[in-house]
């Protein structure tokens, strides 16, 4: 009996396993098919469930394995699916083929430039190209951009070997791409300065490589790329000797370049600009002003460290200064991957889509993805190189459906019209090559609702990567939208498009004396309005969904309305816990019976509505611990906040600053404050009606400071929350600052919130810019995104990098800080680096960082 339970139980194990090892066999074997290809799994077990789910992770279809261990499906809809079978998952695409109209979309992909991968031998290399090179037919990619490494080409003055360009180049040529050569790196014997490969070259030996260029490829690759990042930042830039200026790239590189293709005389051959690393606006400004893009057919830039809402108004001042020089040549982007806090298809969909609707000389150009498949581990500015739109074992990324996806829909497009681009929400309408209407959305942030009025009566919704389209109804024309989270979406079956106003809407709210008295509320209520806006009198009944910590007292609602009308409603809210410092989110279901209409839409409380309130652990001159209560907008002067600490019986007594902060002291009858366990901090404002609106948090103060910490102690008030944040003075030698990379040590095992902000002189200076993000345990390189790109930094000032944690478990220890230090501009890897030793050792809560600068 024992005996038959252990071999059933193997047998078991093993029908298990197999059943989940199922491979799925696509273009050339791998998973990838075009739209109307059956998809065909392979290897699995006979009998064993498989199914195909969306990126929605709906199932789409399902299936068994037959005898043969196989499975098939038709899917009629393009984008990134994944097959599931037990535990085991396989990703595959269905893509669009590429239309034969020129797009937006590129991809840096360096097919040639392949030594990342460590392919071990050269029928592995060419075993390895050749998939690439069928990855790249299925993104949809219109140009294809590669290292020229010229080396390779004429290892020695007088020679010349075509060996990589019939090897790799023209196959992607031919292959119908539009390839883009980046010029970057010398042979030795082409260096002016010995051993410096990238500094400048001997100026006959560059103006002869792009008249042999010109003369030998020109007619099959009629674009060719002066060098790559030149600019202080970038790649090759930081390298120069004695540093780079855009007067002196122009004296070496680019002037050059164009007498060489000029003596060729080849038609159609066109001289692109090496992009700059960043959007370094001061790079950029110099060099278009002075009138340096005389010599180039195209303008280029590598827009890292960005993202979507911080690209845009960058890429405008570039495009003003390109108007003021008269420039209407072809924009391209040649080198973009989204920061690792938000890449993924949405921001890489909506980049593409930024691109085409911002100016017709970008629709003429394109935005190059980098790059086309994982690296795995690396080095350099990435932990690990994982920017592919395809995974290492050459799987397919929801990505690789988003930019396939949309170069077929912008290919031969027209932009109609941007719709809204205000409160980080962009809504572009395009009409395709087929004369066909459509829109994009996509929001950054927390989640919201946008209005948008449009003649359909029903509309389809589809996502950046693709997949079956959900059809939404909309109620009377107005589609109401659930945006945010940094979705991207399309929208179609549109029939022009407009803003709308608000269905729901959350509003200021009435004073506080017409408000009902609700006890013990955090944030005592919240106003809502309803409209109609359909041509009849209709009903709208719904419910307000209470969240996580929060619950709304009165939820239901139902009001007649008349075509128009709008009504306002309160509902007061309860929270079980500490009301939260920063907006969240909940839901409101709706229905309209008369017009068969349901939806259910996000919204956001915010109790900045109520006046928001910090409040900060301080110390005094005389070095007695105190608390310090800053409001955000001013008290009105009949509302008195008053304050108690867990463990201090007697109210704290109240010195107020201004209308705004207020500092509170133990009494001469109060226990001193608690300086090593952690404190419950209440603050609570009563209003004359009655209501009452509380905060609560949790903090803690030791007295032990480190000793370079003390001589940042402010000598006058409480006014120094030395429990808030770590600092680091810089002076910047650029003008302009996009990013801070940051090393952060977390020893804690969790993620930790995390916010960073930029300050002029002092750490408790003004504000000129801030990011969020969460870092993760351990130690590693966290990217901070710039709220705005700061294009106001005074070369040699001292400016302040403050790290503050938005945690309340665990307080951030001031940790050892170096002298002011100074970005030098020989910096690897495109950044600025400054770095030291972590103090603090695992069972430590506090955290250091090191950073990297981006212009």
């Amino acid at each position: 009996m024992f005996r038959f339970t252990i071999q059933t139980a193997l047998l078991s194990l093993l029908f298990t396993a197999s059943a989940l090892a199922f491979t799925i066999n696509g273009d050339s074997g791998l998973p990838y098919f075009f739209i109307g290809n059956k998809i065909t799994l392979s290897k699995g077990t006979a009998g064993a469930k498989v199914a195909i789910l969306d990126g929605r992770g709906n199932t789409v279809a399902d299936g068994t394995f037959e005898a043969d261990g196989t499975a098939s499906f038709s899917l009629p809809k393009a984008g990134y699916y994944e097959a599931s079978s037990g535990d085991a998952k396989r990703s595959f695409l269905v893509s669009y083929p590429r239309k034969p109209i020129p797009s937006v979309v590129g991809i840096d992909a360096h097919l040639s430039d392949d030594s990342m991968y460590k392919p071990a031998s050269r029928e592995q290399r060419l075993e390895m190209f050749q998939k690439h090179l069928i990855l790249a037919r299925h993104s949809g990619a219109w140009y294809l951009r590669d290292r020229f490494r010229w080396g390779q080409f004429q290892p020695k003055e007088g020679t010349w070997n075509d060996t990589v360009f019939s090897t790799f180049y023209l196959p992607q040529i031919e292959a119908g791409f539009t390839f883009l050569p980046a010029i970057e790196g010398l042979p030795s014997w082409a260096a002016a300065i010995p051993g410096k490969t990238l500094g400048p070259p001997k100026q006959e030996a560059w103006i002869e490589l792009f008249r042999t260029l010109a003369a030998r490829y020109g007619k099959k690759m009629p674009l060719l790329q002066v060098w790559n990042e030149p600019n202080p930042i970038g790649i090759a830039g930081s390298q120069f000797p004695g540093g780079i200026t855009p007067d002196k790239f122009e004296e070496h590189f680019l002037r050059g370049a164009r007498a060489g293709v000029d003596a060729a005389n080849v038609e159609g051959v066109k001289l692109v600009l090496g992009g700059a690393a960043g959007m370094d606006l001061p790079w950029h400004e110099q060099l278009i002003r002075s009138g340096h893009l005389r010599h180039v057919d195209i303008f280029d830039v590598h827009p890292y460290a960005t993202q979507p809402f911080t690209f845009e108004p960058a890429m405008r001042k570039i495009l003003g200064w390109l108007d003021e020089a008269g420039f209407k040549g072809t924009v391209f982007g040649s080198e973009w991957s989204g920061t690792k806090a938000v890449r993924g298809p949405n921001s890489l969909a909506q980049m593409l889509v930024l691109w085409f609707s911002l100016d017709p000389r970008m629709r003429e150009g394109a935005l190059f993805q980098f790059d086309l498949r994982d690296w795995g581990a690396g080095v350099g500015t990435q932990s690990s190189y994982q920017m592919g739109i395809a995974n290492s074992d050459f799987s397919p990324k929801p990505e690789f459906a988003a930019m396939n996806l949309a170069a077929h829909r912008l290919a031969g497009a027209t932009h109609e019209r941007t719709v809204t681009e205000e409160d980080k929400v962009s809504v572009q309408l395009i009409r395709d090559s087929d004369g066909q209407l459509f829109a994009t959305a996509f929001a950054d942030g927390e989640r919201r609702s946008v209005y948008l009025q449009t003649k359909a009566s029903h509309v389809d919704i589809t996502l950046a990567e693709g997949g079956p389209p959900l059809q939404r109804a909309t109620l009377g024309g107005v589609l109401p939208l659930d945006v945010g989270d940094s979705k991207f979406i399309y929208l179609d079956g549109i029939e022009d498009l407009t803003l709308s106003p608000a269905i729901f809407a959350i509003t200021e709210q009435p004073t506080p004396e017409t408000s009902r008295q609700v006890s013990g509320t955090a944030l005592p209520f919240v106003t809502y309005e309803l409209w109609n806006p359909v041509d009849k009198a209709v009903t709208i009944r719904g419910t307000l969904k209470s969240g996580a910590g929060f619950q709304f007292v009165e939820p239901a609602f139902e009001v007649k309305l008349a075509p128009g009308e709008r009504v306002a409603r309160v509902s007061p809210i309860r929270y079980r816990g500490p009301m939260p410092e920063e907006s969240h989110g909940f839901s409101v279901e709706i229905e309209v019976p008369e017009m068969d209409f349901k939806a259910t839409l996000p919204a956001v409380l915010n109790p900045a509505i109520n006046n928001k309130a910090e409040i900060s652990m301080l110390r005094d001159a005389q070095g007695n611990p105190c608390i310090r209560v800053s409001f955000e907008k001013q008290l009105a002067s009949q509302i008195t906040p008053s304050v108690r600490v867990g463990g201090i019986p007697a109210p704290l007594t109240m010195r107020r600053i201004d209308s705004k902060n207020f500092d509170f002291r133990p009494g001469s009858s109060s226990k001193p404050l608690p300086t090593t366990e952690r404190a419950r901090v209440t603050l609570v404002l009563r209003y004359p009606s009655g209501i009452s609106y509380a905060i609560q948090t949790s903090l803690r103060f030791k007295d032990t400071l480190l000793p370079d910490a003390k001589q940042d102690i402010v000598e006058a008030g409480c006014d120094h929350p030395l429990n808030l944040y770590l600092a680091q003075p810089v002076v910047l030698k650029g003008r302009s600052l996009s990013a801070v990379e940051l090393i952060i040590n977390n020893w804690r095992g969790a993620q930790l919130p995390v916010d960073m902000e930029i300050r002029e002189e002092s750490p408790t200076g003004k504000v000129l810019a801030n990011a969020t993000t969460s870092i993760l345990t351990g130690s590693n390189w966290n990217m901070f995104v710039l709220d705005r790109v700061i294009e106001t930094i005074e070369p040699g000032k001292t400016y302040w990098i403050v790290v503050l944690t938005s945690s309340t478990t665990d307080r951030v220890l001031w940790g050892y800080r170096k002298q002011t230090a100074v970005s030098e501009s020989s910096a690897q890897f495109s950044h600025d680096r400054v770095g030291w030793s972590p103090l603090s050792h695992k069972g430590s809560p506090a955290i250091q960082f090191s950073y990297r600068l981006y212009n």
